[in-house]
């Protein structure tokens, strides 16, 4: 719950927007801001051009909004990643070839 100043600003003003967004065509107000939010993140944090979106390359990020849809994207991106890495090596392989092998390791302790 939000019971900083700061964090009732920010209830009050995302709730001023009303906005669902999900895309850039749904919500470029939002898009725009989170990516403008996220280039104030890595600055402050001090992280390398690479990294910000407003770099011009590859750099930005994107705000989940729970731990459990931050861990899903992780897997997926760890697991595209892991496709890409194996199929330099075994061209001839699919990628149902190479996700069957793959092995995600997890506990009911989180």
């Amino acid at each position: 719950t939000a019971n900083s100043y700061p964090a009732i600003v920010a209830d009050m003003l995302s709730d001023a927007i009303a906005c669902i967004g999900f895309t850039w065509i749904a919500s470029p107000a939002c898009t725009e801001l989170e990516v403008v939010m996220l280039d104030w993140l890595g600055k402050m944090l001090d992280l390398p051009a690479p990294f910000l979106a407003c770099s011009g390359g590859k750099g930005g990020g994107v705000i989940q909004g729970t731990a459990s849809e931050a861990t899903l994207v992780a897997l997926l991106g760890a697991k595209a990643k892991m496709i890409r890495r194996v199929k330099e090596e075994h061209p001839d392989w699919s990628d149902y070839d190479i996700v069957r092998k793959l092995v995600g390791y997890c506990s009911d302790q989180a």
